[in-house]
């Protein structure tokens, strides 16, 4: 049986992360932290982002329970039964337990109730499963403009650090799709335009920058409209890449 519905779906990705800390190849005695940091690519003793990880960790398990809880006609007592065992995992080992103790709850029983769980919601609610080749060509295009921008001593402030923060966003969106999916990349993409709509609030000096910053805000839509392609569909896309985002100049 293919298991592509495992990256479909929300219960689907919690068994890849799961399973991945069961396989990991490391020396007994490791702690937590330093699994999901492997796990995920980040620097172990970065103990922020290593924690923001762990939260993020404890919200795909509500949510992959919640998802399947949606799916009708289905033994929810059977399907939803890895859930509280699960929860123990996480309340009973801090990221400094070591990773014995953690996996001493990710038993053959609650692997597979799970992987059950990842099919039956894969044909109820599946997801767009983007490439990771696309996500880490975006991912390049934005850290690049984020350098750039932070290089520019000739933009508003109000104007550079709302372009940032939307960047970082869409950043951790995808650092984070793993977790999240798609659905992490609709919320950081709805929070951009959203928060684009805010800028005519503010009242912008003039600058000499113009020139860059219509640079920037081209660069920065183009990555807005390839984020929607993916998260939502071409039509959104094109929409966006028609109308611009709101106040931004680009057009």
């Amino acid at each position: 049986m293919s298991k592509d519905f495992l990256h479909s779906n929300s219960v689907g990705r919690l068994y890849l992360l799961l399973n991945e800390v069961r396989t990991i190849k490391v020396p007994k005695g490791t702690k937590m932290r330093e699994v999901w940091a492997q796990i995920f690519g980040v620097a172990p003793n970065d103990v922020e982002e290593v924690f923001l990880l762990y939260v993020e960790m404890l919200r795909l398990l509500r949510d992959a329970q919640a998802d399947l809880a949606q799916v009708p006609d289905i033994e929810q007592s059977l399907y939803l039964s890895p859930f509280p065992h699960l929860e123990r995992a996480f309340t009973a080992s801090s990221l400094e337990h070591p990773v014995e103790h953690f996996r001493q709850y990710l038993d053959e029983k609650t692997m597979t109730s799970l992987m059950f769980g990842a099919h039956t919601l894969d044909k109820f609610s599946a997801e767009n499963v983007v490439e990771e080749e696309i996500l880490k060509n975006i991912k390049t295009e934005v850290e690049a403009l984020i350098d750039d921008i932070l290089k520019a001593d000739d933009i508003a402030h109000e104007l550079r650090s709302f372009l940032i923060d939307r960047l970082e966003d869409i950043r951790r969106a995808i650092m984070y799709y793993r977790l999240n999916g798609t659905k992490g990349l609709r919320r950081a993409l709805e929070t951009t335009i959203g928060a684009s709509f805010l800028l005519k609030y503010l009242e912008l000096p003039d600058t000499d920058g113009r020139n860059r910053l219509k640079s920037f805000g081209q660069r920065f839509t183009k990555i807005v409209a390839k984020v929607a392609e993916i998260a939502f569909s071409v039509a959104v896309k094109q929409a966006l890449e028609g109308a611009g985002l709101p106040m931004l100049p680009g057009k």
